[in-house]
């Protein structure tokens, strides 16, 4: 029941393919994981500057407004 050399050679030969291809599979998502913590980090600042503006933008006006509670401009 064993092998001949010949297909024990064939089935290194197919696991060390398919370890390569899994190899390059695990690096593309790896750069791709990256890109993703690039960009949530960035997303993040903005949302800080954005939460920052809006929170300096309240404090300077006196009191809430009302949006439905305002004349529109052309009264």
């Amino acid at each position: 029941m064993s092998e001949s050399p010949r297909k024990s050679s064939d089935a290194h030969i197919e696991l060390e393919m398919k370890l390569g291809f899994l190899e390059h599979t695990v690096e593309a998502l790896n750069e791709v994981i990256l890109d993703q913590n690039r960009a949530i980090e960035q997303l993040t600042k903005r949302l800080t500057k954005l939460e920052q503006r809006t929170t300096a933008s309240d404090e300077s006006s006196p009191e809430p407004s009302d949006p439905y509670a305002e004349r529109p401009p052309h009264y």
